[in-house]
Protein backbone atom coordinates (compact mmCIF):
# COMPACT_ATOMS: atom_id res chain seq x y z
CA UNK A 1 0.00 0.00 0.00
CA UNK A 2 1.38 3.35 -0.81
CA UNK A 3 2.19 5.94 1.64
CA UNK A 4 0.19 9.41 1.27
CA UNK A 5 2.61 12.68 0.86
CA UNK A 6 1.43 14.99 2.94
CA UNK A 7 3.99 17.54 2.14
CA UNK A 8 5.52 17.09 5.99
CA UNK A 9 9.30 16.52 6.00
CA UNK A 10 10.69 14.70 9.05
CA UNK A 11 12.64 16.99 11.38
CA UNK A 12 16.45 16.72 10.98
CA UNK A 13 18.07 14.77 13.84
CA UNK A 14 18.85 16.95 16.92
CA UNK A 15 15.64 19.06 16.21
CA UNK A 16 13.73 20.12 19.54
CA UNK A 17 10.37 17.80 19.82
CA UNK A 18 7.20 19.30 19.02
CA UNK A 19 4.56 18.51 21.77
CA UNK A 20 1.83 20.47 20.64
CA UNK A 21 0.15 22.43 17.75
CA UNK A 22 -0.77 26.08 19.16
CA UNK A 23 -4.10 27.05 16.85
CA UNK A 24 -5.73 30.67 17.40
CA UNK A 25 -9.30 29.60 15.51
CA UNK A 26 -11.00 26.13 14.50
CA UNK A 27 -8.60 23.75 12.98
CA UNK A 28 -8.21 22.87 9.68
CA UNK A 29 -8.70 18.93 8.92
CA UNK A 30 -5.07 19.04 8.06
CA UNK A 31 -3.97 20.04 10.99
CA UNK A 32 -6.30 17.69 13.06
CA UNK A 33 -4.50 15.21 10.57
CA UNK A 34 -0.62 16.37 11.71
CA UNK A 35 -1.39 16.35 15.13
CA UNK A 36 -2.90 13.10 15.09
CA UNK A 37 -0.10 11.48 13.22
CA UNK A 38 2.51 12.95 15.23
CA UNK A 39 1.05 12.16 18.69
CA UNK A 40 0.81 15.69 19.63
CA UNK A 41 -2.11 17.89 21.03
CA UNK A 42 -3.82 20.99 20.12
CA UNK A 43 -3.34 24.16 22.15
CA UNK A 44 -5.74 26.99 22.11
CA UNK A 45 -3.62 30.22 21.70
CA UNK A 46 -5.87 32.07 23.95
CA UNK A 47 -9.34 31.92 24.49
CA UNK A 48 -10.04 35.09 23.08
CA UNK A 49 -12.39 33.08 20.30
CA UNK A 50 -14.50 31.54 23.34
CA UNK A 51 -15.22 35.13 24.91
CA UNK A 52 -15.74 36.77 22.02
CA UNK A 53 -18.42 34.29 21.45
CA UNK A 54 -20.17 34.95 24.67
CA UNK A 55 -20.14 38.71 24.02
CA UNK A 56 -21.75 38.77 20.98
CA UNK A 57 -24.25 36.27 22.15
CA UNK A 58 -25.34 38.80 25.02
CA UNK A 59 -24.49 41.57 22.98
CA UNK A 60 -27.08 40.22 20.53
CA UNK A 61 -29.58 39.50 23.02
CA UNK A 62 -33.03 41.52 22.16
CA UNK A 63 -35.00 40.18 25.79
CA UNK A 64 -33.72 39.51 29.12
CA UNK A 65 -34.28 35.57 28.61
CA UNK A 66 -31.81 36.11 25.44
CA UNK A 67 -28.99 37.48 27.67
CA UNK A 68 -29.20 34.46 30.03
CA UNK A 69 -30.34 31.92 28.04
CA UNK A 70 -28.04 29.75 25.32
CA UNK A 71 -24.62 29.78 26.86
CA UNK A 72 -24.78 26.90 28.49
CA UNK A 73 -23.10 23.61 26.89
CA UNK A 74 -24.53 20.16 27.16
CA UNK A 75 -22.86 17.35 27.13
CA UNK A 76 -22.60 15.19 24.12
CA UNK A 77 -23.77 11.93 25.92
CA UNK A 78 -26.96 14.28 27.04
CA UNK A 79 -27.78 14.03 23.34
CA UNK A 80 -27.19 10.57 22.17
CA UNK A 81 -29.11 9.05 19.38
CA UNK A 82 -31.00 12.78 18.92
CA UNK A 83 -31.04 13.60 15.67
CA UNK A 84 -29.87 17.38 15.57
CA UNK A 85 -29.19 20.34 12.72
CA UNK A 86 -25.62 21.47 13.06
CA UNK A 87 -25.73 25.45 12.24
CA UNK A 88 -22.39 26.24 12.93
CA UNK A 89 -19.26 25.65 14.80
CA UNK A 90 -19.01 28.63 16.84
CA UNK A 91 -15.00 28.53 18.48
CA UNK A 92 -12.43 25.99 19.52
CA UNK A 93 -11.64 25.66 23.17
CA UNK A 94 -9.14 24.17 25.17
CA UNK A 95 -10.22 21.10 26.94
CA UNK A 96 -9.73 20.61 30.62
CA UNK A 97 -9.42 16.63 30.64
CA UNK A 98 -6.14 15.74 31.07
CA UNK A 99 -5.84 12.42 28.57
CA UNK A 100 -2.82 10.77 26.56
CA UNK A 101 -5.75 10.72 24.23
CA UNK A 102 -8.19 13.13 22.40
CA UNK A 103 -6.90 16.46 20.47
CA UNK A 104 -6.57 18.43 23.34
CA UNK A 105 -9.27 20.81 22.22
CA UNK A 106 -13.24 20.90 21.49
CA UNK A 107 -15.55 22.44 19.73
CA UNK A 108 -18.62 24.50 20.92
CA UNK A 109 -21.05 24.17 18.43
CA UNK A 110 -24.53 25.15 17.82
CA UNK A 111 -27.20 22.83 16.84
CA UNK A 112 -31.60 22.57 16.62
CA UNK A 113 -33.29 19.29 17.39
CA UNK A 114 -36.19 18.07 15.08
CA UNK A 115 -38.80 20.31 17.94
CA UNK A 116 -36.58 23.25 17.20
CA UNK A 117 -34.71 23.39 20.72
CA UNK A 118 -31.58 25.25 20.29
CA UNK A 119 -28.77 23.33 22.40
CA UNK A 120 -25.21 24.72 22.13
CA UNK A 121 -22.85 21.15 22.44
CA UNK A 122 -19.21 20.95 23.51
CA UNK A 123 -17.75 18.67 21.04
CA UNK A 124 -14.13 16.86 22.11
CA UNK A 125 -14.62 13.28 20.57
CA UNK A 126 -12.02 13.01 17.28
CA UNK A 127 -14.22 11.59 14.65
CA UNK A 128 -17.29 14.05 15.28
CA UNK A 129 -14.52 17.30 15.61
CA UNK A 130 -12.76 16.06 12.39
CA UNK A 131 -15.84 15.30 10.88
CA UNK A 132 -17.58 18.41 11.48
CA UNK A 133 -14.56 21.09 10.76
CA UNK A 134 -14.49 18.83 7.55
CA UNK A 135 -18.45 19.54 6.67
CA UNK A 136 -17.80 23.46 7.30
CA UNK A 137 -14.83 23.36 5.01
CA UNK A 138 -17.07 22.35 2.36
CA UNK A 139 -19.59 24.71 3.11
CA UNK A 140 -21.88 21.34 3.80
CA UNK A 141 -23.27 23.47 7.12
CA UNK A 142 -26.01 23.57 8.22
CA UNK A 143 -26.30 19.27 8.45
CA UNK A 144 -28.60 16.85 9.77
CA UNK A 145 -26.66 14.26 12.38
CA UNK A 146 -26.40 12.15 15.32
CA UNK A 147 -23.85 11.95 17.70
CA UNK A 148 -23.66 7.79 18.43
CA UNK A 149 -21.54 6.13 21.20
CA UNK A 150 -19.38 3.16 20.24
CA UNK A 151 -20.26 -0.11 21.11
CA UNK A 152 -16.88 -1.58 21.22
CA UNK A 153 -14.31 -0.01 23.84
CA UNK A 154 -10.97 0.81 22.65
CA UNK A 155 -7.79 -0.76 24.36
CA UNK A 156 -7.91 1.67 27.10
CA UNK A 157 -12.09 1.05 28.06
CA UNK A 158 -13.05 3.94 26.55
CA UNK A 159 -16.13 4.27 24.44
CA UNK A 160 -15.73 6.64 21.93
CA UNK A 161 -18.84 9.15 20.34
CA UNK A 162 -18.85 9.15 16.51
CA UNK A 163 -20.81 11.65 14.04
CA UNK A 164 -23.32 9.89 11.78
CA UNK A 165 -24.91 11.93 8.66
CA UNK A 166 -28.71 11.29 9.39
CA UNK A 167 -29.16 14.34 6.19
CA UNK A 168 -30.47 12.50 3.82
CA UNK A 169 -33.70 11.03 5.79
CA UNK A 170 -34.04 14.32 7.99
CA UNK A 171 -33.45 16.74 5.44
CA UNK A 172 -36.53 16.88 3.45
CA UNK A 173 -39.01 16.97 6.38
CA UNK A 174 -37.58 19.92 7.67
Amino acid sequence: MAKMNTGIMPAPAGAPVITDMVISTIPTTAEIDYAVRSGIKLTVQDNAAGESAIVSRVAGATSADDVFGGGELVSIKDVLGTALKVEAIESVRPSDFASETGLGVYLVVRTVDIDGEARTLAVGSTDAIVKLVKLNELGALPRWVAFEQATKATKSGYYPVNLVDRHAEIAGRF
